[in-house]
């Protein structure tokens, strides 16, 4: 088995739904949307992100560093639009 066919398996096997949606979105034509809405599953009232998004910090309060990894993820998406409202959200908790 090659190694790509080994990650895809493990994705598929133990991802979470936000790293499979990435996965999908970067190696199978998968939808920036599905990436979008797994996102925003970690994000708080405020705008800021938590809930363990940075799997080694399971703060579920918002704080700057996991705000930053989502900023990543919609980077990695192409998602740049201030009216999108996960991204008005973010700016809000800035």
């Amino acid at each position: 088995m090659k190694t790509l066919e080994r990650a895809r398996a493990f994705v598929y096997r133990n991802a979470r739904p936000l790293d499979f949606a990435r996965w999908r979105f970067l190696f199978e034509g998968g939808r920036a949307e599905d990436v979008v809405s797994a996102l925003a599953a970690y994000q708080n009232a405020d705008g800021g992100f938590g809930h363990a998004l940075e799997a080694d910090a399971w703060n579920p309060s918002s704080v700057p560093m996991q705000t930053w990894t989502a900023t990543e993820i919609l980077h990695e998406i192409g998602l740049f639009d201030p009216d999108h409202p996960v991204v008005a959200g973010i700016l809000r908790y800035l």
